[in-house]
């Protein structure tokens, strides 16, 4: 990832499950955003708190996928564009 930081949620965020998935509603860009199971499971990992490890993990076992470290870094910087994570 190119950017330090942790990652957490966005301020201004309504959130709704839909059973894996996410309807994530930014109150502040007044946009919807769709997450499947996989980003919406990066997304709740990122609490602003975890380490890049205990994030994986977290992941992993929502999932109950083996994920790569990649993947979640990738999403990441995803969801950081979208602006549903911030790098605190």
């Amino acid at each position: 990832m190119a950017r330090s930081g942790v990652p957490a949620k966005a301020h201004g965020l309504h959130i709704e499950r839909l059973d894996d998935e996410l309807a994530v509603f930014n109150t502040t860009e007044q946009s919807w955003h769709s997450l499947t199971a996989l980003p919406a499971a990066v997304f709740e990992a990122c609490n602003g708190h975890r380490s890049k490890a205990e994030r994986l993990a977290a992941v992993t076992d929502w999932t109950d996928t083996p994920v790569e470290i990649d993947l979640v870094d990738r999403t990441i910087v995803d969801l950081t564009e979208a602006r549903l994570i911030v790098l605190d």
